[in-house]
């Protein structure tokens, strides 16, 4: 059996929407798709942004991104064949 890959997915949620320890809890955790992001911490996609790391640090180096004093910033594990839209 073939073992799956996985790939450093960064998440944004506002302070508002989803608790720290929610966010920290998953840390570093597998995931073979987005939708079980979602399940794990009871939120939609709306709460929740999933960026590749390359696009995230993107953002953050072109100044797209200029204030996260009301996000949380996590990072999961997600499976390699799960595209993000």
């Amino acid at each position: 059996m073939k073992k799956a890959k996985y790939r450093t997915v960064i998440l944004l949620a506002e302070v508002d929407n989803i608790e720290r320890g929610e966010i920290e809890a998953i840390e570093n955790k597998q995931f073979n798709s987005i939708e079980d992001i979602y399940k794990e911490i009871f939120c939609s996609e709306n709460e929740l942004s999933i960026l590749e790391l390359t696009d995230f640090m993107d953002m953050c180096n072109d100044q797209k991104i200029t204030s996260m004093e009301n996000d949380w910033i996590g990072y999961v594990q997600l499976n390699e064949n799960c595209k993000i839209s």
